[in-house]
């Protein structure tokens, strides 16, 4: 239910490697869309044929501490990006942090997000905090997914508005439009050849 291009992108996005002379940069993928475009249907699958130990993460489910160094406990938690050991499956990213869009300003944003730069281009951190520290050494490939901040879907120009553009710099961004061959073709798929749509459980076909 996917078109070829989409599939190989997805196919290399898994097995690719680092390039590079200095510094070799990983290559993390985001992939926006709205709802019913099977994306927490593919990182379900992908999460279970991948091998990666830790399961997948969801906005829906926490906050953005989650994901980072947190200090709350002692020992302090690396978070979810410092114990994945493969992949990173984020479902509903953005919903992270959109309890704080209406409260708090896009400088309070921007920070929230820029705590997750150095670990998204692997580089070997010691988080400090008052009740200790966390020495943090990220090795996953991220691949997250996330409704656009609005309802409405807003438009790729306007989500670089709001999200610090040195994080959103570290991710190859797929922006799947409403009439996409992608998304059309997911929304015809059958009920027995797509189990699950964006998480509701569909009853096979007699």
């Amino acid at each position: 239910s996917y078109p070829e291009w989409f599939k190989w992108l997805i196919w290399s996005f898994m097995l690719h490697a680092k390039r590079g002379m200095i510094q070799q940069y990983p290559l993390h993928l985001l992939i926006i869309g709205k709802r019913g475009t099977g994306k927490t249907s593919l990182f379900e699958c992908l999460q279970e044929k991948s091998g990666e130990t830790q399961e997948m993460a969801s906005g829906a489910n926490g906050t953005l501490k989650a994901l980072i160094p947190s200090f709350r406990h002692t020992p302090a938690k690396i978070g979810y990006l410092g114990m994945a050991t493969r992949y990173a499956f984020i479902d509903e990213l953005f919903r992270y942090i959109k309890p704080s869009v209406s409260v708090q300003g896009k400088e309070t944003i921007d920070e929230m997000f820029a705590h997750m730069n150095d670990l998204l281009e692997h580089r070997k951190r010691q988080f400090s905090s008052g009740n200790g520290n966390a020495n943090v050494d990220m090795k996953a490939r991220v691949i997250a997914a996330t409704n656009p901040f609005s309802r409405s879907g807003e438009s790729v120009e306007e989500t670089l508005q709001r999200v610090d553009e040195s994080f959103l710099s570290r991710f190859l961004i797929l922006w799947q439009p409403e009439n996409g061959e992608q998304v059309q073709l997911v929304r015809r798929a059958k009920q027995s050849e797509l189990k699950t749509y964006d998480g509701v459980v569909l009853s096979k076909e007699e």
